[in-house]
């Protein structure tokens, strides 16, 4: 089994690239000869890797394809945890109950304010979009192949007898 061509290749996360390597007969075999290939990574989610089986019958060399795909970034939305702005309301609501909309000025005048500073509350609460340091409205990103460079090793098996190369693929 031959080096695979290219011998490395550079891709953004999301895209897949595409070897080939080439498997020539010796000694009159005939056959199949079963293709695999792993990357040895704790990245994740690492690269995946398919690779063709290919049947010999013949004196010619064979060509087997390799591909390897990575995962795009995807934006996510971050959920708050936090219960402190769901008892904002029912606490506004206890506040304008204890307020009262008495007879007295005095007590519609603060009813009045209270009920004005609730609504302006509710509605400075629905603007924000979270407290995340990714920029933006709580929202980011995860996921996707993580940036580097990982070694694909390719085996070629047909009964007893196997072959093995690497190539390597850097995602930027």
């Amino acid at each position: 089994m031959s080096s695979p061509s290219p011998s490395s290749m550079t891709v953004t996360a999301g895209s897949s690239a595409t070897f080939t390597t080439s498997i020539t007969p010796s000694g009159g075999f005939l056959g199949t000869v079963n293709l695999t290939c792993s990357i040895a990574t704790s990245a994740s989610p690492a690269p995946a890797c398919t690779a063709t089986s290919v049947t010999i019958s013949g004196a010619t060399p064979v060509t087997a394809t390799l591909t390897v795909t990575t995962t795009a970034p995807h934006a996510s939305l971050r959920r708050s945890s936090s219960v402190f702005y769901a008892m904002l309301l029912p606490l506004a609501g206890i506040t304008l109950l204890g307020a009262s909309f008495g007879s007295s000025p005095k007590k519609k005048l603060t009813g009045v304010l209270l009920m004005s500073l609730l609504v302006s509350g509710l509605l400075f609460m629905a603007a924000c979009g979270g407290g995340s340091s990714s920029g933006g409205g709580g929202g980011g990103t995860s996921g996707g192949t993580p940036a580097g460079t990982y070694t694909i090793t390719v085996n070629g098996t047909s009964g007893s007898v196997s072959g093995q190369t690497t190539t390597t693929l850097t995602v930027q």
